[in-house]
């Protein structure tokens, strides 16, 4: 699809009206017409701050994409120049000093303003200054936000084209028509973890357990154009930590650097043991028994992040394998009160150590309630430093807040933030939290309670939830079209459009977004990892039985059962298998309602998804067939059951194999160094049945007639 646009700059009315440079009638004179964009030059003085500096390099990349020329830059004014493309800061930059004077623009509306931008086209000084794209911020942040704006709206480029592949259709010209000024965002610090970063291991290099500088680029990079600014500390390869290039990387962006709750002091507790053989301390992570050695490991690391200057600090005390210190410490204080008494002690040591290195009013720190801390600030004993942002977690796996502040906790002078899943473990390749349930839940946090100072998302792979992230940060950023009722089936078909290239009101648009929200609808109320860890113990533990009798004692304890965690059972499974399976077939169809340099995309991140999780859900189905049919005595009955199982697991084989192209063709390595009891494996399941068809068939089973 060709974009043909001819360059109408049009002056900001109310901007100008305030300034009172011209009445109405003169204004409509003075709309700017002539060269499109791809004349412009880039103005990038050489002194230029590198958060900007890193948005005009993602500028000029997005602009080649998207038009097939090279956008010029320059360091210095010239009279040549037709249009200037302008990114700087509000008061630093003589020309926008200049063209304030001269009544062209007014940066009273970003000044003094926490990231806040304008993007304005402003007429030129005669002699001094060419007719300009002025986008000003009020940090060197603001301005690399504004850039990414023009390449969204102006050049079609994906925020996330990292992980989409999405380049858009070359365009013949480019422009950018009228005024967009932000005023801030809705969430102040907003970002991202990869939880447990499996598939990002053996990705660019097979074999080696770490997260290599370029995926970190990526993921940075991606931070900074969903308008993010911070990322946090990886969970556990790389041993916990950014290597230093990337380190690097993350400041010369202005983005912040923070872990979450099991990262207090932005240290990792895994390389406790580690430390200390190499400094002579104990190694047993106990605030009671080994303070010294806590100090120590935490100042290593503050002494190293201090050089940067941002960072957002967790504190708290969290044990080792992210579980209460009260599991992993013997001894630790058995009462609440005891408890809270010893965070308060860990808490103010951290805070002096920080003093140490830092400027106090430069200090921002966090603390996350998931687990043993939130019940400790329930008791009312905890004494948070003052620049500590207060975290309300979520439920884990069904996403929903189950606390949120009220009363005096609104007026606290750290504020509050959330911490909230976007995925739960995303090792099935499922997007189970739908816009809808994101956009509930956060407009609740963000509007009605106030959690406006902090959101970080836990997020499984970026590459298998594009859309949930973007949500997500959409929110975070903007929150104020999320309260329009419908918005979320809005932004869902915006999306949709953007990304598989169909047009809107098509049918290809109604399709796909049916298809979105019968698979929320599906997936939201049992995330395919309950289905695994209710089914593995009976794939493991009924065949050991030696007759009928003992094994239906085990199926009898372990038969499929609802509990407060699981919201799956047999009923269920039964209830939404032919439900799921029509899901599929309607996908499948619909792959040809999508533009051919699309199919891909829909492959990887539609096809995936629906297949992986109506497999599984068959895949259940089958095991729990095989078990009846070994009841029954009906030894041709475990075969059939068998081969449904397996080819459930062998859909899901395909579809990864599928995704598996080009750069990503190494994508599913890294889940072989995940060894978790849910991580799913289709080769590995399916030689599992295998030996459980021949277990269950080897059991003396009765005839059918003595059932």
């Amino acid at each position: 699809m060709k974009h043909t646009f001819a360059l109408l700059t049009a002056l900001l009315l109310a901007s100008l009206a305030k300034l009172g440079a011209m009445d109405g009638e003169a204004l409509k004179k003075t709309q700017l017409t002539g060269p499109s964009l791809e004349d412009a030059v880039l103005y990038v003085p050489q002194n230029v701050d590198s958060a900007i500096n890193w948005g005009c390099k993602d500028f000029s990349k997005d602009f080649q994409e998207a038009t097939g020329k090279t956008l010029q830059t320059t360091p210095v004014l010239s009279g040549k120049h037709r249009l200037l493309i302008l990114p700087a800061v509000v008061d630093q930059e003589p020309i926008l000093e200049k063209l304030e004077k001269a009544g062209k623009v007014d940066l009273s509306q970003v000044r003094g303003k926490w990231e806040s931008y304008l993007i304005q086209a402003v007429p030129g000084i005669a002699g001094q200054v060419p007719d300009a794209l002025v986008v000003v911020g009020s940090s060197p942040r603001a301005v690399a936000y504004g850039l990414y704006e023009i390449s969204e709206k102006s050049l079609g480029t994906d925020p996330l084209k990292l992980w989409t592949d999405y380049i858009p259709e070359k365009r013949e010209s480019v422009s950018w028509e009228g005024t967009s000024y932000f005023p801030g965002p809705s969430v102040k610090y907003r970002g991202y973890f990869i939880n447990d970063e499996k598939y990002l291991l053996n990705w660019i290099q097979p074999g080696d357990k770490i997260v290599e500088p370029e995926i970190w680029a990526r993921i940075i990079e991606t931070a900074a154009r969903t308008k993010a600014n911070f990322v946090s500390l990886p969970d556990e390869y790389n041993q916990g930590y950014l290597d230093d290039a990337s380190r690097v990387l993350l400041e010369e962006r202005g983005l912040f650097l923070t872990g979450n709750h099991l990262q207090g002091m932005l240290v990792q507790t895994m390389n406790f043991p580690d430390f200390c053989k190499k400094n002579g301390f104990p190694t047993e992570w106990s605030w009671v028994t080994n303070k010294q050695a806590l100090l120590a490991f935490w100042e290593e690391k503050v002494a190293y992040n201090a050089k940067f200057k941002h960072n957002i600090w967790p504190i708290g005390l969290r044990g080792m394998d992210d579980r209460d210190i009260s599991e992993v410490d013997k001894n630790a204080p058995k009462t609440k009160e005891a408890m809270a008494a010893l965070v308060n002690e860990v808490m103010e040591a951290q805070c002096q150590l920080l003093e140490k290195y830092i400027p106090a009013q430069e200090i921002v720190t966090t603390f996350t309630m998931r687990g043993q801390p939130f019940a400790l600030y329930k008791t009312g004993l905890l004494k948070l430093p003052k620049h500590c942002i207060l975290v309300w977690g979520d439920s884990g796996s069904w996403a929903t807040f189950p606390a949120l502040p009220s009363g005096e906790e609104l007026e606290r002078e750290g504020g509050n933030g959330t911490y909230y899943h976007l995925t739960y473990c995303d090792n099935h390749h499922v997007e189970w939290v739908s816009p809808t349930v994101i956009r509930t839940e956060m407009l609740k946090a963000i509007d009605e309670r106030k959690c406006s100072q902090y959101v970080i998302y836990n997020v499984g792979d970026v590459r298998e939830l594009p859309l949930s992230l973007a949500a997500g940060s959409n929110i975070a950023w903007d929150h104020r079209p999320w309260l329009e009722p419908g918005y979320d089936q809005v932004f869902m078909a915006q999306w949709i459009r953007n990304h598989f290239d169909v047009k809107a009101g098509s049918v290809g648009e109604q399709t796909i977004l049916d298809l979105y929200n019968r698979y929320f609808a599906l997936e939201s109320d049992m995330r395919c990892t309950s289905v695994m860890e209710v089914v593995r113990p009976i794939m493991w533990d009924a065949p050991k039985q030696k007759n009928n009798d003992e094994l239906r004692k085990v199926l009898s304890e372990l038969n499929f059962k609802k509990d407060e965690r699981f919201r799956v059972s047999e009923e269920k499974l039964k209830r939404d298998e032919p439900l799921w399976e029509k899901l599929r077939t309607d996908a499948v169809a619909a792959l040809n309602l999508v533009p051919e340099q699309r199919r891909q995309f829909y492959k990887d991140c539609r096809m995936l998804h629906i297949e992986t999780s109506s497999g599984v859900n068959r895949f259940a189905m089958g095991i729990r067939r095989m078990i009846d049919a070994t009841l029954r005595g009906d030894k041709a009955g475990i075969d059939t059951a068998c081969e449904s199982a397996k080819s459930a697991m062998q859909v899901i084989l395909d579809s990864r194999k599928t995704a598996e192209h080009d750069h990503w063709k190494n994508w599913f390595r890294g889940d072989y160094n995940w060894d978790i009891k849910w991580s799913l494996r289709p080769d590995q399941h399916i030689k599992e049945l295998e030996a459980f068809r021949k277990r269950l068939a080897d059991l003396p089973l009765a005839p059918p007639a003595a059932q």
